[in-house]
């Protein structure tokens, strides 16, 4: 009896072990595999001298920025700088500045402006410094971040930067989105 308890257990522990390895292991020896060959091939092509894998460039030519620029001096502005805020890097900033620029663009403050009407997405908020357009929110925070700005109706909303020294991203003071809704809520 001790023996069969034995075998049974034995054949449970082979059974587990080949599970273990089909979900964890395996997939995870592909993956590291699929590095592996990738930095082969990058050593390769370095060493003859090829171009097989291209290393990306930090920015697009300063000829092939998309230049949008606003007056807000007229503009309905609401200061949300007062709420608590998260670091938040702006994307597509590729698109809007030269990588010359984007020092020069660096902020303290920076509006965020609403485009309901972008091709691309119906939520998008755009972020402003100095009159000129930087980059905008990540497609995720603006879904989040468009329908409660739209409450307040505004043309633009102040809210800070911080700049780091080396750094060329582009890295707003978003208010946390709870601090948000409880400021749409007092409205």
């Amino acid at each position: 009896m001790d023996a069969l308890i034995g075998l049974l257990f034995v054949i449970a522990m082979i059974v587990f072990l080949r599970w273990l390895w089909r979900s964890i292991g395996r997939p995870y020896m592909d993956q590291v595999s699929k590095v592996e060959t990738e930095k082969r091939a990058a050593s390769e092509s370095r060493r003859a001298g090829g171009s097989k894998v291209q290393a990306a460039k930090p920015n697009k030519p300063a000829d092939d920025v998309t230049v949008v620029e606003r007056d807000f001096t007229r503009a309905r502005l609401i200061d949300l700088r007062s709420l608590p805020a998260m670091d938040l890097r702006a994307v597509g900033t590729a698109y809007c500045l030269g990588y010359e620029e984007r020092d020069e663009y660096a902020a303290d403050e920076y509006l965020l402006v609403r485009e309901p009407d972008n091709p691309h997405d119906s939520d998008a908020v755009a972020v402003y410094s100095r009159g000129r357009r930087v980059g905008w929110l990540s497609a995720v925070k603006a879904e989040k971040y468009a329908p409660l700005l739209d409450v307040f109706g505004a043309d633009a909303y102040r809210v800070g930067g911080t700049t780091r020294e080396g750094k060329t991203a582009t890295v707003i003071l978003l208010p946390t989105l709870p601090a948000l809704r409880a400021h749409v809520r007092n409205q």
